[in-house]
């Protein structure tokens, strides 16, 4: 049993389910922080979730901050109050500030995944599969003022299949932060509490490498690149992100139609299909809607009007919007 206080701020399905699991290990959680929906409206939380089930379950104070900075001086005054030792910061989206920094005894713990010190920043999950790579570390740290900067404390290596997507490599993140701090915080609690050196080992700020921040509107297709390329580019934005996209002519409708690509694959490197502009539907076959790409044809499969819903079977699109060879998208 940890002796100390623990103070959790989160707002997505991912820190909610670390906040139940540290529960679930008698983690000694004093308060939760999160947003409310106000700030859901402003700010799209991508993967949002509520704490409230979480904190009535577990008879817990929840707080909604008036900013999702911490800007305001009843955010800073409220978790003061709650004499954390430790504060965990889980997928939170926004730099905490020195202020909220200083107030544990002990530190705030943050996790991110990447290739450290490459990879800091926005978005961790699809831009470690949009760039191809085939494994990624999970690692917990120290926050400080900036991001994913801190010293770290422990790191897990994960594979990337090919045949992994968003949604895959989201519970394998959940799976290997869960087991960092369920293995870590207890030492750090114990070593604290015997005035010990808790083990860290710094970043080199030298090689830092930032991803940028990623919105809805940058998962626009570019069907010029190879089919290798947006396969990747396709499941590292699918569900629970907001999808990647293109746009379509509706032959019925005589309209264009934006279409989220929800499942695709690189189709054949060595059959050839003759000259067709990047986009171009070169056939509909049983398996997909086959497409041409900068460099060899993608075959997709599952696809949808809106980032919500699960999407369906390419036949409904071919059907709905009377589709056929030589049509483009673009």
């Amino acid at each position: 049993m940890i002796d100390g206080r623990i103070v959790y701020i989160g707002a997505t399905r991912i820190g909610k389910m670390n906040l139940i699991a540290l529960l679930e290990h008698n983690f000694p959680i004093v308060g939760i922080i999160t947003v409310g929906e106000e700030i859901v409206r402003k700010t799209h939380i991508s993967g949002y979730a509520s704490y409230d089930q979480v904190a009535t379950r577990y008879d817990i104070p929840l707080y909604r901050v008036q900013s999702y900075n911490f800007r305001t001086p009843e955010d800073i005054n409220y978790v003061k109050e709650l004499q954390p030792d430790l504060i965990i910061g889980y997928a939170w989206n926004r730099l905490l500030p020195k202020e909220l920094l200083n107030i544990p005894r002990i530190g705030t713990l943050g996790s991110h995944a990447g290739h450290p010190p490459e990879g800091r920043g926005r978005a961790p999950i699809p831009w470690n599969i949009i760039k191809g790579f085939k494994d990624c570390y999970l690692y917990i740290f120290f926050m400080d003022e900036n991001a994913d900067s801190g010293d770290i404390i422990d790191i897990m290596r994960m594979e990337i299949t090919p045949y992994d997507n968003a949604l895959t490599v989201y519970d394998k993140f959940i799976i290997c932060v869960n087991q960092l701090m369920i293995k870590n915080i207890p030492t750090i609690f114990e070593k604290w509490s015997k005035n010990e050196p808790i083990k860290t080992i710094p970043q080199d700020h030298s090689k830092a490498i930032y991803y940028a921040k990623r919105s809805p509107e940058d998962g626009l297709i570019d069907f010029s690149k190879d089919a290798e390329s947006l396969y990747n580019w396709i499941r590292g934005q699918s569900h629970p992100y907001p999808g990647a996209f293109t746009f379509i002519r509706d032959n019925i409708r005589n309209n264009m139609v934006k279409v989220y690509i929800w499942d695709a694959m690189p189709f054949d490197k060595y059959i050839p299909f003759g000259d067709h502009k990047n986009g171009e539907v070169i056939d509909v076959l049983l398996s997909g809607i086959l497409v041409q790409t900068g460099l060899y044809p993608m075959l997709i499969k599952k696809v949808g009007y809106d980032s919500e819903s699960e999407g369906f079977n390419f036949t409904k699109l071919v059907v709905d919007l009377g589709l056929k060879k030589a049509d483009l998208f673009q």
